[in-house]
């Protein structure tokens, strides 16, 4: 007996460790989409600055973008979305953002383009002169009685990082994941902070995860909505997948904890093969309100 758990010991961990090799290899390999889109048109008056979102962009690298006239609208990435960018308007004219990626793998070459309409800037408005009033002999002093409070400008979220990405709890154990919202400071928004398999690990608002029993899960977070210049423009998941910790549970039974895993481990390698590797999960349930 003794004989073959030492054997079946030795070849989980020889199939976890080629798992972990191919999946290294696997990440370190950039993938990109097979097709890039934006918005076709943007209008803007002189002096102001809009955005546009880009479609299809890889996971890894940035693509190359410019604008055939510089002098009517430059264009520049934004600081807190990667599929975001940037438009300042200039001078009045029409300019043409094109964006271009290029398969590192293929070699192939996937472009899309936005073309930029910018107007002269609005005319001022024409001083209204103050009216005459005539002063009395003995002004009242004014009393001010209502104080006007500055509204506070609403950070929105833009994403959420998960550390570590990998846990190992045993059933019943607790332990803290590090919950970061981007950009720092950011509070405004909705969010979710959730567990795929609640049976085998919770997860609570805090990062705080308790192994439930033997088995594999997935933590998951994200913002529920994107925003843009405080406006909420699209669901964050129609652009984005959420950011996870992957959570594995081990159980008393070492032997049954060791099926468990290699049968996950297996359903992952399936899912590698056919180009879909660890692919995200979201539940259908209710989130964490943020």
């Amino acid at each position: 007996m003794n004989i073959k758990i030492i054997n079946l010991g030795k070849a989980l961990l020889c199939f976890i460790l080629t798992i972990g090799l191919v999946l290294s290899v696997a990440s370190s390999s950039p993938v990109y989409a097979a097709k890039l889109s934006t918005q076709p048109t943007l209008s803007l008056s002189v002096g102001e600055v809009g955005f546009i979102l880009v479609r299809g962009l890889p996971n890894t690298g940035f693509p190359d973008y410019k604008s055939s006239k510089p002098s009517v609208a430059t264009v520049d990435t934004d600081q807190y979305n990667a599929h975001s960018f940037r438009i300042e308007a200039l001078s009045k004219g029409v300019t043409i953002i094109k964006f271009t990626v290029i398969d590192d793998l293929s070699g192939e070459k996937d472009t899309t383009e936005c073309v930029v309409t910018v107007t002269g800037a609005t005319a001022p408005m024409e001083p209204i002169p103050d009216p005459v009033v005539e002063t009395p002999d003995e002004p009242e002093a004014e009393v001010i009685t209502d104080v006007q409070e500055i509204e506070e400008e609403i950070i929105y979220i833009h994403s959420i990082t998960l550390e570590p990405t990998y846990i190992f709890l045993n059933e019943g154990e607790h332990k803290q994941l590090k919950v970061t919202f981007y950009p720092l400071g950011a509070t405004g928004g909705e969010y979710i902070i959730e567990s795929i398999e609640p049976a085998i690990a919770m997860v609570w608002e805090s990062g705080k995860v308790l192994g439930v029993k033997a088995g594999y899960t997935e933590i998951i977070a994200q913002p529920l909505d994107l925003y843009i210049n405080g406006k909420r423009v699209a669901s964050y998941s129609q652009f984005y997948a959420p950011n996870m910790a992957r959570v594995f549970v081990i159980g008393d039974d070492k032997v049954e904890t060791a099926s468990v895993l290699l049968d996950t481990l297996w359903v992952k390698t399936k899912e590698f093969i056919i180009g879909e590797s660890f692919k995200v999960n979201t539940p259908t349930g209710g989130g964490t309100r943020g």
